[in-house]
């Protein structure tokens, strides 16, 4: 925000908090802090915390407000992923049935990256077959597409391949992450 002296980057929901935090710093004198979502260029959306001060001239009147901004967009990651986990561990314990948690669990990490898209698939221990467990945001097409996939072995659903009766005897270890660190 260097130089900045417009709102426009402010998010939307956040901009007149802002605006109003600045006249208060402004009218009062006293640095305001504050924590909103900054938008860039290309709609990626980090999260900002700031402190404002204001330059006074000899006269006490306000000469310039300068404000310092920092980008604490990693620290509200790892907050949302840490109340993720709580929410998780909660419906495990109040029992809730798989396909919800899965569901709950798909969601969360899309509102944590909002440019992911998640699937969580579950493997069939009989059939070695995969099963879409949830994926909430994907297309009915991605997900008749995987079902029934086996591990590794690309698009073609296993009943479709050639020589699909015969099972390979090379084990296939699948980790299906949700493009993350963050549930290690």
């Amino acid at each position: 925000m260097r130089g900045s002296d417009s709102f426009a980057e402010i998010h939307p929901d956040d901009r007149e908090q802002i605006k109003q935090a600045f006249r208060d710093t402004v009218q009062t004198g006293t640095g305001q802090q504050a924590e909103y979502r900054f938008v860039l260029g290309d709609g990626r959306i980090r999260h900002m915390e700031s402190s404002g001060g204001v330059i006074r001239d000899s006269q006490g009147r306000p000469l310039r407000v300068v404000v310092v901004a920092r980008d604490i967009s990693e620290r509200k990651q790892a907050e949302a992923v840490q109340l993720a986990r709580n929410a998780v561990l909660d419906q495990i314990v109040a029992n809730r049935p798989l396909p919800a948690i899965l569901d709950d669990i798909a969601r969360r990490l899309e509102a944590i990256g909002t440019d992911m898209r998640v699937s969580i698939l579950l493997l069939d221990p009989r059939s070695g077959l995969l099963s879409i467990g949830a994926a909430p945001s994907l297309p009915a097409f991605y997900n008749e597409a995987v079902e029934g996939l086996e591990p590794g072995e690309g698009a073609v659903p296993a009943a479709q391949r050639p020589g699909a009766a015969r099972r390979s005897s090379r084990r296939t270890s699948t980790a299906i992450r949700a493009g993350c660190r963050i549930w290690n």
